[in-house]
């Protein structure tokens, strides 16, 4: 068969592009077949994410004292 005169049709064209999307490789890149667990946190990290959020408790506070919406 010959695909030049295949590809000439508009259906010809359909069929042949529905077959060469069939045929490639599926990718497969978001199958992941194991999963490594995270490193847990450290010490050092929990400690500072307890002052971000004090001190953000206290930002907050403090915003709301000088600016009250009312």
């Amino acid at each position: 068969m010959n695909i030049s005169r295949f590809r000439s049709c508009q259906y010809g064209y359909i069929l042949l592009k529905n077959v060469l999307k069939t045929s490639a490789p599926q990718r497969q890149s978001h199958v992941v077949s194991y999963r490594v667990p995270p490193p847990p946190h450290s010490k050092a990290t929990k400690v500072g994410a307890v002052a971000v959020g004090g001190a953000m408790w206290w930002i907050v506070n403090i915003y709301r004292r000088l600016f009250p919406t009312g």
